[in-house]
């Protein structure tokens, strides 16, 4: 919910960045227009309203350039928030299949109860295995299927 409402405020901070360039490039030709004339219409007394204006066209292009900047790094961390905010959702996918493939299993185990039996085996008696517990899993079919087939083997 934080990063929703963290990456509207950064829409709309982008948004007012733009209208805010919009409107700096529309005084930005204003002041060309305006220079165009004071070019036009020349006088000694005009040369230091011409350096002005030159001087305030230079402040609001590197204006501009730095509001460009700053849009540039906002976009860059709306992407950055956008892909951590992908990477969350895939990583509560993953999450998500692992918990239906955990319970499949369980339920596959509560089908097959019956059929299978744990039997808990002490191997404490080996020196390799000192005092640890193995599960062997026994089948009661394939069991009782191999010892009717050994019996037949030991009767033929």
């Amino acid at each position: 919910m934080l990063l929703q409402l963290l990456l509207l405020l950064l829409l709309l901070l982008l948004l007012l960045l733009l209208l805010l360039l919009l409107l700096l490039l529309l005084l930005l030709l204003l002041l060309l227009l305006l220079l165009l004339l004071l070019l036009l219409t020349t006088t000694t007394t005009n040369y230091l309203l011409l350096i002005l204006l030159l001087l305030l066209l230079l402040l609001l292009l590197l204006l501009l350039l730095l509001l460009q900047l700053l849009l540039l790094l906002l976009l860059l961390l709306l992407l950055l928030l956008l892909l951590l905010l992908l990477l969350l959702l895939l990583l509560l996918l993953l999450l998500l299949l692992l918990l239906l493939l955990l319970l499949l299993l369980l339920l596959l185990l509560l089908l097959l109860h019956k059929h299978i039996n744990v039997l808990l085996v002490s191997v404490s008696h080996n020196r390799l295995f000192k005092n640890y517990l193995t599960f062997v899993i026994v089948y009661n079919k394939y069991l009782y299927f191999f010892r009717r087939t050994a019996a037949c083997k030991n009767a033929a």
